[in-house]
C-alpha cells in the first residue's frame, strides 16, 4: 500500500480539457462581476468644441451601482446619473436630467469603456479611461 503509486480519477486528455475550461470560467467571471467603481475620464468632441467629463461610479449600500457625471470646466456642475446598467461587459448610463445615454463596452482589462453618449438624437463617440 505505501510503494503503491495511485492514480488519478481524472485521465490524463480529460486534464487536457479541463485547464482551458477554467480558464474560460475565471475570465467570464472576471467580466460578470466587473467592478466599475472608480473616476472615468474622457472628452465629448463636438465640432471645435471638446468638454472634459469625469464619470465618478461608486456602490450603493444596496449593492447597486451609483454614479455621477461632471465637467472639468465646471467641477460645481455634477449631474446625477439616473441608471448605471451593467450586462457582461456592456454598460449603459441614463442621465435623465440632461436627457443622455451612454452605452458602450467595457475592455477585457476592465480599464476603458468605449461608446457613445446620445443626446437630444446626437451620437457623440466617447472612451472613457479608468484613473488608476
Amino acid at each position: 500500500m505505501y510503494g503503491r503509486k495511485l492514480r488519478s480519477p481524472i485521465g490524463r486528455f480529460q486534464k487536457l480539457y479541463l485547464i482551458p475550461a477554467a480558464l474560460l470560467c475565471f475570465s467570464c467571471g472576471s467580466l460578470l462581476g466587473q467592478d466599475l467603481a472608480g473616476a472615468w475620464h474622457g472628452k465629448l468632441k463636438g465640432g471645435s468644441l471638446e468638454v472634459p467629463v469625469t464619470v465618478t461610479i461608486t456602490k450603493g449600500g444596496n449593492g447597486e451601482w451609483v454614479a455621477a457625471m461632471t465637467s472639468w470646466d465646471d467641477p460645481n456642475s455634477s449631474v446625477a446619473v439616473t441608471a448605471v446598467m451593467l450586462d457582461h461587459s456592456n454598460l449603459t448610463l441614463a442621465i435623465y436630467r440632461v436627457g443622455a445615454t451612454y452605452n458602450g463596452t467595457i475592455s477585457p482589462d476592465g480599464n476603458t469603456v468605449v461608446g457613445t453618449f446620445r443626446r437630444h438624437g446626437h451620437d457623440i463617440p466617447l472612451i472613457l479611461m479608468r484613473e488608476l
